[in-house]
């Protein structure tokens, strides 16, 4: 298990239970790029607590970052994830 440093806690979404995709947007764009091009950290986590349901594009933003940190040699690691958005965020890319 990786310590604190070596994991960088990027993003809180935890808006509202149907975070728009905007939202989502929004959140990834303020910090995803630093912690993937800048930061010294292989582990990104992103916080989904309260998000009980995103739309289709919303979810694609969320796979997208992730695809974009594994292309650089990072990981995305979604923390406090509802039920249901488990199965569709858990497919490996």
């Amino acid at each position: 298990m990786q310590s604190q440093t070596e994991r960088e806690r990027f993003a809180n979404i935890s808006e509202s239970p149907q975070a728009s995709t905007a939202f989502i947007a929004r959140a990834l764009k303020e910090g995803l790029h630093d912690a993937i091009y800048q930061s010294a950290h292989q582990e990104i986590e992103i916080n989904l607590s309260g998000i009980g349901e995103l739309d289709a594009e919303a979810l694609r933003l969320l796979i997208s970052a992730r695809e974009e940190a594994a292309s650089h040699g990072k990981r995305i690691r979604f923390i406090n994830i509802a039920r249901p958005l488990i199965k569709l965020l858990a497919q490996p890319t």
